[in-house]
């Protein structure tokens, strides 16, 4: 499933992605050269984001936007540390209601559920 087209100029997603970018070797490979094809970043947290294993595996990936990244260390009910992502904005925007594209988190689910099927 290709989500190019929902990635513009200016935009963020930021989640649980399933691939260390350092340690997935083939899996990782794809994932940025899909990210080169798309002009997104990588933003990683400087500390492992999985609670069952070293890796990091939540992250979020930007064009045309700069993000800081890190990982909460409260405790959680998930077996992932929470991502805290801070984004600078050089306007303020009177925004009501959602700013959720339902269609591009639902693709984004179905991308990621195939590690979950397992």
């Amino acid at each position: 499933m290709d989500l190019s087209s929902f990635v513009t100029n200016r935009c963020t997603t930021t989640g649980d992605f399933n691939i260390d970018i350092e340690k997935d070797g083939e899996k990782a490979e794809r994932l940025l050269e899909w990210m080169d094809s798309c002009c997104l970043g990588p933003f990683i947290p400087d500390s492992n984001t999985s609670l069952r294993s070293d890796r990091t595996i939540d992250y979020a990936l930007a064009a045309g936007v700069n993000i800081s990244i890190q990982t909460c260390e409260d405790d959680t009910c998930s077996d992932h540390k929470p991502l805290l992502v801070g984004i600078a904005c050089d306007t303020v925007l009177k925004l009501e209601g959602s700013r959720i594209t339902w269609s591009v988190f639902s693709l984004i689910l179905a991308f990621t559920s195939e590690f979950w099927e397992q």
